[in-house]
């Protein structure tokens, strides 16, 4: 069984950290350092406003107001590349990540969603993509020229990987079973999935070789990766994933977007969206009623996408 593992002791010796929306990030890494000549790891977030709005441009940088224009309800899309996954004897492979659910108290992503949710949201705020096929990113969208090294990746990743039709939908867990200061999480996964008509996913695809057994499950840590006690999300907290998955597939493209928390009771109100900045350059701020809020540049005065 292959391990691609994330840890911040790891970060010195194979990993990619990369700053998200409202002081979240995502870690991923490669537990050793035997296969770290021929593993490739190209992970990057979609930067909405770089410079026309409504075209997702990949980086590998912080997402900030001079890229991007984000409000709280949107999911910002992620894009992970994996080539030179090595081969194990029963093809079964696990991938642990995570995202920063709270930065001082104030919570950021709180939970993913998929790439046709991001979408549906960004659509009900008026911050629509242009480049689609349908609800989803078009191909080369998805595959954009900002991937790499190797120079290939972008051809690899559009004709062996998202143009391939292998691929499939993981399940996100619907239940956490941590509760936080403010309250569960799983009310305002509820109020989404409703508003949404669908279940939350994130989607795998392989370069050749079916995809089985695929599951997530995921579990609430502190900033020492120590799991959480019910109500202790006061400071720094993330949500740690594993992914497992069965396939011979040496190359796997993972497409999933985090969730920016909503005020208040998380359900939305109509008329009130709040714009947040995505850095973790500067300590969020608190909402006046509870701390399900990501910071702050102004109000939304148009728009409603619920929670």
């Amino acid at each position: 069984m292959s391990s691609i593992t994330q840890h911040k002791r790891l970060l010195m010796m194979f990993s990619l950290l990369v700053l998200l929306a409202a002081g979240a990030y995502f870690v991923f890494g490669q537990m050793g350092t035997a296969k770290a000549a021929r593993f490739v790891v190209d992970f990057r977030q979609c930067s909405n406003e770089n410079p026309t709005l409504g075209d997702c441009v990949w980086i590998n940088g912080i997402i900030q107001q001079n890229n991007s224009v984000w409000f709280e309800g949107m999911s910002v899309p992620q894009r992970t590349l994996f080539k030179g996954i090595p081969a194990t004897m029963d093809n079964v492979h696990v991938l642990t990540f995570s995202h920063e659910t709270t930065k001082g108290g104030t919570h950021a992503y709180d939970f993913l969603t998929s790439y046709e949710q991001a979408v549906e949201a960004a659509d009900a705020l008026d911050v629509a993509y242009i480049n689609l096929s349908g609800d989803d990113f078009t191909v080369a969208e998805a595959c954009s020229a900002n991937i790499g090294p190797p120079g290939n990746l972008e051809s690899l990743c559009v004709t062996d990987l998202r143009g391939s039709g292998n691929s499939v939908d993981v399940a996100v867990p619907d239940v956490h079973a941590f509760i936080s200061k403010d309250g569960t999480v799983n009310s305002r996964i509820a109020a989404y999935e409703l508003a949404s008509a669908t279940d939350r996913v994130i989607t795998l695809y392989g370069d050749g070789s079916e995809i089985t057994n695929a599951l997530l499950t995921l579990v609430q840590i502190d900033s020492n990766t120590t799991p959480l006690g019910n109500t202790d999300d006061t400071g720094d907290s993330s949500i740690l994933y594993t992914l497992t998955w069965t396939s011979a597939s040496d190359m796997i493209l993972l497409e999933m977007a985090g969730h920016l928390a909503v005020s208040g009771d998380g359900t939305g109100v109509a008329g009130a969206r709040t714009k947040v900045r995505p850095t973790s350059a500067v300590a969020p701020t608190t909402s006046a009623s509870t701390n399900w809020t990501a910071p702050p540049w102004g109000p939304r005065t148009t728009g409603s996408w619920p929670p």
